[in-house]
């Protein structure tokens, strides 16, 4: 499981990230939790107390809020319980899920579908406008785009076409990762999404990908019925605690 949490490290760079004695500490202007946050990578040894001031000292001093996040496949609970104590509350519990690939996941597309791909501003483009999301942390997101180093596929699915759904998928060695899948909220539950995340994994099978993962927020039942139909089992779960 290591080897997913490391591959998503590289698939979501952070400006900074430091390892310091199995907490990855990673900063990136504040967008996102996943690279503004202290990741347990491994069980936490040592002066609880001293650990917490140096991941709180790392952000105040980059004027971010401290937040951890806990895999569950490491054994934080007296960590966990530690930052209870402190007023750090569980948010976000999310679940990583993974599937083999095949030579191909298949995708039989309509005529009246194309499947482009973009350039990553390009897609970003979309990507905010599909999802009528706030432009103001559009900056900070195309930062961490730009510095994925591996091969990157931003993929836009349009359908007579007008865009209605995307996606983005990064390949580290021959793990793959799903990230920022995206319908238009007058097209869903249409079998959109689905034809796009087939379309992601057929380009990482052609790449030479054996494995694919994703990141879905726990309570999300519509993304999560959509990941199970495409094969897609649980792996292991993470939480945030936010101050």
């Amino acid at each position: 499981m290591i080897d997913i949490e490391l591959a998503g490290f590289r698939a979501w760079p952070a400006a900074e990230e430091i390892n310091d004695r199995g907490i990855v500490l990673r900063r990136s202007a504040g967008y996102t939790k996943r690279a503004n946050s202290a990741n347990l990578i491994q069980s936490v040894q040592g002066d609880f107390p001293a650990r917490v001031r140096e991941c709180e000292q790392y952000f105040e001093l980059n004027k971010l809020p401290c937040i951890f996040r806990l895999p569950a496949f490491c054994e934080h609970s007296r960590f966990d319980e530690y930052l209870n104590s402190l007023d750090y509350r569980v948010v976000d519990r999310s679940l990583v899920m993974t599937r083999e690939l095949n030579a191909s996941v298949g995708n039989l597309v309509p005529d009246n579908i194309a499947l482009e791909r973009l350039n990553v501003r390009e897609w970003l483009e979309h990507f905010y406008r599909l999802s009528e999301n706030s432009l103001d942390k559009q900056t900070a997101h195309i930062e961490i785009l730009e510095r994925i180093s591996d091969p990157v596929c931003p993929m836009l699915l349009l359908r007579d076409g007008s865009p209605v759904a995307c996606g983005l998928g990064v390949l580290s060695d021959s793990v793959f990762g799903v990230f920022d899948v995206v319908t238009n909220q007058q097209w869903r539950n249409k079998g959109y999404g689905a034809a796009l995340v087939k379309s992601l994994l057929n380009w990482a099978c052609e790449q030479g990908a054996d494995k694919s993962y994703l990141q879905v927020v726990a309570d999300n039942q519509a993304a999560l019925k959509l990941y199970e139909s495409l094969g897609y089992e649980l792996a292991y779960e993470y939480w945030y605690r936010v101050k």
